[in-house]
């Protein structure tokens, strides 16, 4: 729900897309959880949020939610090799990823 509401209520003067993805990967990693997505069909999902109508939003949260069940799992899954996977860098248990 936040993902969607930070990019249809347009916070933010510029970045709503961005800060909407970098919120959901922050709230999944919070969550002990990695969402295993391409980042071309995330891309693509973040901008068919953007470009739905508002009366459109049930329908649009319901895949939302599936996308999320579907894609996201426990960090503890993943090897310790830190591979690449689908493009993002699989961030490591120390919560040094959010520092900067």
């Amino acid at each position: 729900m936040l993902f969607y509401l930070l990019i249809k209520d347009h916070p933010f003067q510029n970045g709503n897309k961005r800060i909407a993805v970098t919120t959901l990967i922050v709230f999944l990693l919070k969550n002990e959880k990695w969402l295993d997505v391409d980042k071309r069909l995330l891309y693509e999902f973040t901008v068919w949020v953007a470009s739905s109508r508002p009366e459109e939003r049930n329908f649009v949260l319901m895949p939302l939610t599936n996308l999320l069940k579907k894609m996201s799992y426990l960090r503890k899954q993943v090897s310790k090799n830190y591979k690449f996977n689908s493009g993002f860098p699989l961030p490591r248990n120390d919560n040094k990823c959010l520092s900067g």
